[in-house]
């Protein structure tokens, strides 16, 4: 019989964080057994509410006779508790001042939800209103992280917004909230965003020189319970990787984006450096250009030679391939530039003309750099990954597309069959007075 009563004692309790909350007749004695919901049926208690008698053990003597527990039913609307100070034992002040926002919570459900906030909130002295900074997290991430631990609806409205909850997500274990943040962000990519979500995604994905992209087979379509942080990961690769080839597709706009003066050293020669990164030199050029003078500005450097250089680095510069260049190009860039020293632009210019007669005196102007000069970059030949919804859509289409026309083929090779016309009927036969015709025609013809 107790084993019984505690087992629904355990069935109650489950039910409470959903919404409902139990009351105990004998208010003073509290035990662990005692719903952690309580105190917000407390609040709820000058609301109109439906009772239902529940048969429970009492949490005090195990050998005593069973007491009844009222289960209150509470109205949908009331049993939210994603922004609502009912029963608040926590508050959260995100950001820094005078950003600040101010969230209540609600240690059960955060506990229960997520074992970042588990590990955070044991921490905590047991007190009616605890309250946490956090710093580190943008206020609008924080409100949709909530949101999602609350199994509210979440509803992405931008790329900025997207990516610090990524950062949100990531930092607080919630490999499904990433997923959706990643599929967002594939879905929305476009020439003014993709170098912001490049250089975001490269932290998550790990990867400093070469984006590798997984096998599309590796990539599930919709978002499942078996969500953890190798799937993470491989979803951050494949949206870098659907990053570059964006960027290679569409070098010419995105170089004339003022985000592109914007990167980070190294992100920006993993873009240069890509032998897909299909746009004219001249252009790579001239974004390198605009890229050092705004470097050598937030530096407070001179606008100089030496000082270009030095913030550019010659992996960078002489990734540009030269020799591939028209000469107009040539003259309009390099030769007017300042990144290439006098020495080295007339050392191109003679094998740019194919002159004989050409000493290469410059120690920067190796053998492999010159032939990687005369390299010509190429189309991307792999294909963009799927991510999340959009992915399982288009596959489902695709399929659904290929069921019909195999379906119209047999239909019409049926018709065809059966009325016995079209290229697939088979050829009738010849009969026997067609043979003899035929015969009678060409002694007819020999007699003539």
């Amino acid at each position: 019989m107790i084993a019984e009563w505690l087992e629904l004692v355990e069935d109650v309790n489950a039910l409470c964080p959903l919404g409902s909350s139990t009351m105990c007749p004998n208010d003073n004695a509290a035990s662990p057994h005692q719903p952690l919901m309580s105190r917000y049926l407390r609040s709820q208690s000058n609301h109109s509410l439906q009772t239902n008698p529940i048969l429970v053990i009492s949490p005090t003597d195990l050998n005593s006779p069973p007491h009844f527990l009222f289960f209150f039913n509470l109205p949908v609307a009331e049993t939210r508790l994603f922004d609502s100070e009912a029963g608040s034992d926590v508050t959260f002040l995100v950001g820094h001042e005078p950003e600040t926002w101010r969230f209540p919570g609600h240690r059960c459900v955060l506990m229960e939800a997520n074992p970042v906030f588990k590990a955070m909130l044991c921490r905590e002295p047991d007190e009616q209103q605890v309250v946490i900074p956090i710093l580190d997290v943008d206020g609008r991430a924080f409100d949709i992280l909530l949101r999602y631990l609350y199994k509210e609806d979440v509803h992405l409205q931008s790329v900025s917004t997207a990516l610090s909850t990524l950062y949100a997500a990531q930092k607080y274990l919630c490999p499904g909230l990433m997923r959706q943040c990643i599929a967002y962000l594939d879905s929305c990519m476009d020439v003014t965003n993709v170098l912001q979500i490049y250089e975001h995604i490269r932290v998550y994905s790990g990867q400093s020189k070469v984006a590798s992209a997984p096998p599309i087979e590796q990539i599930t379509a919709t978002p499942d319970r078996n969500d953890n942080f190798d799937t993470m990961l491989i979803l951050c690769n494949s949206l870098l990787h659907n990053c570059l080839l964006f960027i290679d597709s569409n070098a010419v706009d995105i170089f004339n984006q003022e985000s592109f003066e914007d990167l980070k050293r190294d992100s920006m020669y993993e873009i240069i450096a890509r032998d897909t990164l299909y746009a004219p030199e001249i252009v790579i050029y001239q974004a390198l250009e605009r890229w050092c003078n705004r470097e050598c500005k937030r530096h407070h450097l001179e606008l100089c030679q030496e000082n270009k250089r030095c913030v550019l680095g010659d992996e960078i510069l002489f990734s540009v391939r030269y020799l591939v260049m028209t000469d107009e190009d040539y003259y309009c860039g390099p030769i007017q530039g300042s990144l290439l020293s006098n020495n080295e632009k007339n050392i191109l210019l003679g094998y740019l003309r194919n002159y004989k007669a050409v000493t290469n005196t410059s120690s920067t102007l190796t053998d492999s750099r010159l032939a990687k000069f005369r390299q010509r970059r190429v189309l991307p030949n792999t294909k963009r990954i799927l991510l999340g919804q959009k992915c399982s859509e288009e596959r489902s289409k695709k399929g659904k597309l290929k069921k019909q026309k195999k379906k119209e083929s047999k239909s019409s090779s049926n018709n065809t069959s059966s009325s016995g016309e079209g290229p697939s009927s088979s050829p009738k036969r010849c009969s026997g007075t067609c043979v003899a015709d035929y015969v009678f025609r060409a002694l007819a013809c020999i007699f003539d």
